[in-house]
């Protein structure tokens, strides 16, 4: 083993020292300013520009509730006056010199950047440094920039359609957010917001009071790269940012929670290929192991795309392997569209490569070889003024955890095969992976929508006869068309309509929890076919029961009385079953018996209606085209129709058969 190390070691030497003689990330200075900003400074003797970036560690994910959008709001405030110049101006100052600009908001951290050729590279910090200098708010400013803000974001005040749709998916049926279900983090995609409504509604003064409590100097870092003297710079520097006021930074996030489970999802759907999406998840994030993430996303990218598609098998395009931080916590990510022909070889392959990660096998010349190509990659990706600047954007804006600029070509260089193996048994610990697997229909599309409309059509019909009585019609005398009137109808829809959504919404939550429980984590296709053929029959279900929830027919026999429901449902009522049946308007419902146990089809407001009531569970206020007529029908089954009252006269109405209509 000591030998096969000091191989490698004499391998790696002459390609590390040919890359630190033209290392970009080498050679910065770094200085902290009396306000507690840090500067890190790289002369590139020769470059055509100057590139200047300063990062907040802070962004949306720090929003204020119900103000969401504020902290992209004061981004583009902050490029839209300087001590009283237009925004034009602003701009053209830098474009006249031939320069470029701009600013991103990001969950956690916002980034500004301008660059210039090199004869202007100190213009660019002061430039900058009146950028993020308090700004005054003025309102008439703000409401000039809130369109623009809103037209980027695409917010627009949310139509029927899309709040029907809020309405009917809520937060609290669906899964807890990514962040907040992996680590714990409360972050803004976490929450139910109207992003126009919330654009609206901040102020000049929120915009205020989000630079006083973020835009702290304590927390900020400023990048100066390209040919101009470090002296000269820090001297612009402190003229530019050093009367900032220094104060504490306030906290962002909490500490990062393990759940201490892994989750896999496996799902088919009409794509073309497997989308295969495997992250790592990481709580404990400090500068050395964010440096040995760095080189494991390049090196499994090399590895992963080598074989997998440029090998003798090809079955990716490429495998993206990337880093993705979220204030304390972080992840490694694998992420790859594979032939579903040769999904399991692309699977095999990438667990081969991490199985030797972990235990530490991987022959050290091709380590070497492969650990030195990431090197030389990253050196030639970096030659530019701006990408070295950009670096603070993507990876290193976290004041807590790199102090200085960190020199990562020789950073990658000094890696070796034992150090990588700890941090991959570590990285790679199965409570901690997030596994989510893509595929398409092994089916036809067109067999499968025969096949869920065989499904549906076989639903209804057993659900036909589960409901469906068969009853003798030559036995019926009367047959009674129940009316109600619009407001009735807007009123009682009303109601059914929002405890049939709920009723819904709460199934679905439930039945979503349940498939990511114990269904979505399986790999078996007739599984998951099943599963959403019980869905489709159980929604059938919900929608044939929900119909006939309405009565429309009252039904008189010769020895019952059947009230008949939308969707095949009827209820039956023997003589003996019923109360009473008599002629009354909804407001003597109000003294007795109580109106909670009538389901009213009208209010009797012009004339009364028949009241059906029955001696247990609910009863009927029925309105008919002559309810005369209908109590004579009920009297002759031997209901007690004693109170009932013609509509007219107001005299008893007798008790005959009579024609039904």
């Amino acid at each position: 083993m000591a030998r096969l190390s000091l191989l490698s070691l004499l391998i790696a030497l002459p390609c590390a020292a040919q890359s630190a003689a033209g290392d970009p990330f080498a050679g910065f200075r770094h200085e902290v300013l009396s306000n507690g900003l840090r500067v890190w400074i790289r002369a590139l003797p020769g470059a055509p520009d100057v590139s200047v970036g300063l990062v907040v560690p802070y962004g949306s994910d720090q929003d204020p509730v119900g103000k969401e959008e504020t902290a992209h709001f004061l981004e583009h405030m902050l490029f839209s006056d300087h001590r009283g110049e237009s925004e034009e101006r602003i701009k053209d100052e830098v474009e006249s010199r031939g320069g470029s600009r701009n600013g991103f908001t990001a969950s956690d951290h916002t980034f500004y950047y301008v660059t210039t050729p090199a004869e202007h590279g100190l213009f660019g910090v002061g430039w900058l440094g009146r950028i993020v200098e308090p700004h005054a708010m003025d309102p008439s400013l703000v409401e000039r920039n809130r369109l623009p803000v809103a037209l980027e974001i695409g917010a627009r005040p949310r139509q029927l359609p899309e709040r029907i749709g809020d309405w009917l998916t809520p937060r609290w049926i669906q899964r807890p957010e990514f962040w907040l279900r992996e680590f714990g983090l409360e972050t803004r995609s976490g929450r139910d917001y109207d992003r126009w409504a919330s654009l609206q509604a901040i102020t000049p003064e929120d915009l205020r009071a989000f630079y006083e409590r973020y835009y702290v100097p304590e927390a900020m870092t400023l990048m100066v790269v390209g040919d101009v003297p470090a002296d000269s710079v820090f001297a612009a520097a402190r003229s530019a940012f050093g009367g900032l006021r220094r104060r504490p930074a306030p906290p962002t996030y909490t500490v990062p929670k393990d759940p201490g489970r892994p989750d896999r999802t496996v799902a088919w759907t009409v794509r073309p290929n497997v989308l295969y999406h495997r992250i790592f998840k990481v709580y404990e994030l400090d500068a050395d192991r964010h440096v040995r993430l760095l080189f494991l996303a390049r090196y499994l990218d090399r590895r992963l795309t080598a074989r997998l598609r440029f090998g003798e098998t090809k079955a990716v395009y490429g495998v993206g392997a990337s880093v993705v931080q979220r204030g304390p916590a972080a992840y490694l990510s694998l992420d790859a569209p594979v032939d579903p022909e040769r999904f399991d070889l692309a699977r095999d392959v990438i667990e081969e490569e991490l199985d030797q990660l972990r235990d530490g096998s991987t022959p050290p010349e091709r380590f070497a070889q492969d650990r030195n190509a990431v090197v030389e990659r990253l050196v030639a990706e970096n030659r530019e003024a701006q990408d070295l600047v950009f670096w603070a954007y993507r990876s290193f804006y976290r004041p807590g955890m790199h102090q200085t600029f960190p020199d990562l070509p020789a950073r990658f260089a000094a890696l070796e095969i034992p150090e990588l193996a700890d941090e991959a048994r570590a990285l790679t610990d199965p409570s901690r992976e997030v596994v989510s697997v893509i595929r398409p229909h092994p089916l036809p599309q067109a067999l499968l929508a025969a096949a869920a409309l065989a499904l549906a059509l076989l639903t209804l019909r057993l659900t036909r006869r589960a409901l469906v009585t068969p009853v003798h019609m030559r036995s019926i005398r009367y047959v009674a068309r129940l009316r109600a009137t619009l407001p009735v109808w807007a009123t009682l829809g009303s109601v059914c309509v929002a405890v049939a959504v709920t009723v819904s919404l709460g199934i679905t939550a439930a039945a979503d929890r349940l498939a990511y429980a114990w269904v979505m984590s399986v790999d078996s296709y007739p599984l998951h076919l099943a599963m959403w053929g019980v869905a489709i029959s159980g929604a059938l279900v919900l929608a044939v029961g929900f119909l006939s929830l309405p009565p429309r027919k009252l039904l008189v026999f010769e020895d019952h009385v059947r009230v008949k429901h939308l969707a095949y449902r009827s209820r039956l009522l023997p003589p003996h079953a019923i109360r009473r049946v008599r002629l009354v308007r909804f407001s003597d419902l109000l003294r007795a018996p109580p109106p909670l146990r009538t389901l009213p089809m009208t209010l009797g407001l012009t004339r009364p209606a028949v009241h059906l009531e029955p001696r247990q569970g609910i009863g009927y206020l029925l309105r008919v085209r002559d309810p005369a007529e209908l109590v004579r029908a009920l009297g002759d089954l031997g209901v007690d129709t004693e109170d009932a009252r013609d509509p007219e006269g107001g005299q008893e109405t007798p008790t005959k058969v009579a024609e039904g209509d």
